[in-house]
């Protein structure tokens, strides 16, 4: 039986969106077909199942040569062969570079390499993301690591501007990158309850304050490697679990404030010293690269499960925290360092560019942080924003540092194990400063 169709000739590309997608997803073109007749475009169009498929495949080649143009984006807008309006442009690059969260759980963290691309058969089959539809995403990461690597300046805007993405997606993809250069370990069992929006908000906070771009902005690897002077300079958290006194006088400052004020006092006040030297420990230890990479798993082994365990509410991790805060700001080390800071002003400082938040506003300032002291003098500040978002949302809105939600509901709070240094501090010779050295 003939089929009469009307043919017409024009300059515009037509690309259904639905049929992208699928293609997008690695469903061959029969599936493809099978999918839209279920969908009911066969009567919605009032088409044979041979013109729907010869439509099907129409659209494949056409997306199959465009292919070539989505790995360059910016060549898709100067190219002469298909005429797609500008706004379907972005619809074909935006859905081309997006990835499923379940595929990027399974290799975020891991080497970027043919190693791990032999690996796609058993992740497809784990999460049932199609192998065509694995192996897109993983060429798609690896294209745009290769590309930001060598480029100087904010890796966030630097993607953006070579893969012309939305502002969301380029941040997820600079999380890919910061993980992939760095190796942090985020397979193991104990770490499977995050998502990748977890850990792709951590990666932002830890690009905003422990990267070498957090102190120079026109750096090559600015935000993907860590700053190793920074790292260094953490060893001297330790003052305050090898001096026993100075522990035990923080642990009495801050246990008086906290009784009569929670149920879980008796665990907090037995759990002080434990808690504060696990927190410490991790700080001093990231110096050393396989403990950068066992980040994560040392938090949750050494911080949230000891709180799990004692069922601490978000209500108490909040009180603990915020007093905890409060009560390092009284000790007798801190307040002596005020006074050093002027000493050391003239000659042993370093000064790091930073920008700082007031009534919502950038307000450009200066971070003066002395070599000997600096990290002994804003550790309160550490500790707030390790682990108290809420309050610290509040203080300095860009810049608090969260990493996970532990369990949903209102039984936990969100945890911020990443550092920030945002709360003033008195200088003797002049206004506050914001200790912020990192800051963008």
């Amino acid at each position: 039986m003939a089929v009469e169709l009307d043919v017409f000739v024009g300059n515009t590309t037509i690309m259904d969106e639905e049929v992208y997608q699928l293609w997008l997803d690695g469903y061959t073109v029969n599936d493809a077909v099978k999918v839209r007749m279920e969908g009911g475009v066969m009567e919605e169009c009032e088409a044979s199942a041979d013109v729907l498929l010869s439509d099907t495949m129409d659209q494949y080649r056409t997306f199959q040569m465009c292919e070539r143009l989505l790995h360059s984006p910016a060549k898709l807008a100067n190219q002469l062969l298909f005429q797609i309006p500008p706004h379907r442009q972005v619809i074909l690059i935006e859905r081309y570079y997006t990835f499923d969260d379940s595929f990027v759980r399974e290799v975020l963290g891991k080497k970027l390499s043919k190693g791990t691309k032999k690996d796609l058969d058993d992740i497809s089959a784990k999460t049932g993301v199609t192998l065509k539809s694995c192996r897109r995403q993983f060429d798609n990461f690896k294209r745009v690591f290769k590309v930001v690597e060598e480029l100087k300046g904010p890796l966030v805007e630097n993607i953006r501007q070579h893969f012309l993405l939305s502002d969301k997606l380029a941040r997820d993809y600079a999380a890919i990158v910061f993980f992939a250069n760095n190796r942090f370990e985020t397979g193991k069992r104990k770490l499977q309850y995050l998502t990748f929006q977890d850990f792709a908000f951590c990666a932002g906070q830890l690009i905003n304050n422990w990267t070498v771009g957090a102190v120079d902005n026109m750096v090559e690897d600015m935000d993907v490697d860590l700053d190793k002077e920074f790292l260094q300079e953490l060893k001297e958290l330790k003052v305050l679990i090898n001096d026993k006194d100075l522990l035990d006088q923080h642990k009495s400052l801050v246990c008086t404030a906290l009784r009569g004020k929670t149920k879980a006092f008796t665990e907090m006040e037995a759990n002080f010293k434990n808690l504060s030297r696990g927190l410490v420990n991790i700080a001093a230890k990231l110096t050393n690269t396989k403990d950068v990479r066992d980040f994560f798993i040392d938090l949750v082994e050494k911080f949230i499960e000891p709180c799990r365990s004692d069922r601490w509410t978000a209500a108490d991790m909040r009180l603990y925290l915020t007093h905890y805060t409060n009560s390092a700001h009284i000790l007798d080390t801190f307040n002596l360092l005020s006074v050093c800071l002027s000493v050391f002003w003239p000659s042993d400082i370093r000064l790091c560019g930073t920008d700082t938040w007031a009534s919502s506003k950038a307000v450009s300032s200066k971070c003066i942080m002395t070599e000997a002291f600096s990290l002994r003098r804003f550790f309160p500040c550490f500790l707030f924003c390790l682990f108290h978002p809420a309050e610290a949302f509040l203080l300095a809105p860009p810049f608090v540092l969260s990493l996970f939600r532990l369990i949903s509901g209102d039984e936990f709070c969100l945890l911020s194990p990443i550092i920030a240094f945002s709360l003033p501090v008195c200088n003797p010779s002049g206004p506050e400063v914001s200790v912020n050295p990192v800051c963008k």
